[in-house]
């Protein structure tokens, strides 16, 4: 199933411009990957997409489908840290294989080097 963004405006509080103008966009299940300029809107885009921000106007759909925002600095420690570091289920240490996770990286988030507190950013978010 694809997410559908039709039409999205949004604009920052305070700001005179609209960040995203009119912007229609499918976005297939699986990986997807947006480029472009510093400061064109592809974190707003994005933290719409997820459910993060809500548009100034336009629509998001379907409903109840899953997506995540990771941090552009990796310096965060992702909201779902805990859960993920007492997550020993099947998927979890599938994925934990497949970035390289030790088992102790998520307990010492702050001691970790930046690609690595990435990789346990990503881990989170998926």
């Amino acid at each position: 199933m694809q997410l559908n963004l039709t039409n999205i405006h949004y604009s920052y509080a305070g700001s005179p411009r609209e960040v995203l103008h009119g912007v229609t966009l499918s976005l297939p299940t699986g990986w997807t990957g947006v480029v472009g300029d510093n400061g064109c809107g592809k974190s707003t885009l994005a933290r719409i997409a997820t459910g993060e921000l809500r548009p100034t106007s336009g629509s998001v759909g379907p409903t109840g489908l899953v997506a995540a925002y990771c941090e552009q600095d990796s310096a965060f420690a992702p909201a779902g840290l805990l859960d993920f570091a007492a997550a020993w289920d099947r998927d979890s240490v599938r994925l934990r294989d497949a970035l390289g996770i030790g088992d102790d990286w998520a307990w010492r988030f702050d001691e970790l080097s930046s690609g690595q507190q990435k990789r346990l950013q990503v881990a989170v978010a998926l």
